[in-house]
């Protein structure tokens, strides 16, 4: 946004300015938890939205771009399976009221493990979207949603 920039680094989450004598400045960073990944500003600089891998799995977060007031948009039903779902690759809509992501819960493996989700900003109403498309997501490579105009 107009704002400036946030990406990830080794560092963390990183924050530019847009201005001229900007400095980099740290988002967000755990050592017990190092892989925050994927980050998108919403349009009106409100929040940024991430994924963060916790344990076996990955979730879906927002923290303010202070670095304040880091929350979990996605967490898992129940812990009593063999293997937790992860919720990745998060967008803001154009709009900033709704995120689209890739889940594999409840996902028909032999169609493929990934389908888009929708919620709202503030992680309420999680609901896949009722399209004939199944994603392969692998965690070695870049793969990120964009929202077309």
């Amino acid at each position: 946004n107009q704002a400036g920039i946030v990406y990830q680094s080794d560092a963390g989450l990183q924050i530019t300015s847009a201005a001229p004598d900007a400095t980099n400045r740290l988002l967000a960073f755990d050592y017990l938890k190092p892989f925050y990944r994927d980050p998108d500003w919403q349009p009106d600089g409100g929040q940024v939205v991430f994924q963060s891998q916790e344990g076996s799995h990955w979730e879906i977060f927002v923290i303010n771009p202070d670095g304040t007031g880091m929350t979990a948009l996605t967490r898992p039903a129940t812990a009593l399976v063999d293997v937790l779902p992860s919720n990745v690759a998060p967008a803001w809509s154009p709009d900033g009221a709704t995120i689209a992501f890739l889940s594999n819960r409840d996902a028909d493996h032999e169609a493929g493990a990934w389908r888009l989700w929708v919620m709202r900003a503030d992680g309420s109403d999680q609901r896949p979207l009722d399209i004939p498309v199944n994603f392969d997501y692998t965690f070695a490579s870049e793969q990120i949603l964009d929202w077309g105009p």
